[in-house]
């Protein structure tokens, strides 16, 4: 298991938004992360979250995010305001969650409440 901290800004936004075509031109020039998915089980919390990863070449890993503060909103960029927060997670290989394939559909089954948010994820 890893156990992990964190400073991060995270924006969920409308793909075709104002707010999304700024946020790629901002990252344009960064390298993208690892080819991955994640799969988010829909709570209704801010305060923590669950999700499935499935990363290129990488065992499947179950994560527990938990939201140990916040600085508020925060300028970050120009038309950005965001609220910097700090967060622990745990994470977990799972081999076993779905066989010895998992798969997008074996996570996301229709009767389950997860969801796979169309993203791209960078570090700034």
């Amino acid at each position: 298991m890893e156990i992990r901290s964190s400073i991060e800004v995270r924006w969920f936004v409308d793909d075709a938004s104002a707010e999304a075509k700024a946020a790629r031109a901002w990252f344009r020039d960064v390298a993208p992360q690892s080819k991955r998915e994640d799969h988010y089980l829909l709570t209704g919390r801010n305060d923590v979250g669950f999700k499935a990863r499935v990363e290129e070449g990488l065992p499947a890993k179950l994560e527990t995010k938990f939201l140990l503060g916040s600085l508020g909103p925060a300028l970050l960029h120009e038309r950005f305001v965001g609220h910097i927060e700090r967060w622990r997670k745990l994470a977990s290989p799972r081999r076993d969650v779905c066989g010895s394939s998992p798969t997008r559909t074996a996570w996301c089954a229709p009767s389950t409440s997860w969801t796979i948010p169309q993203r791209a994820a960078a570090s700034r």
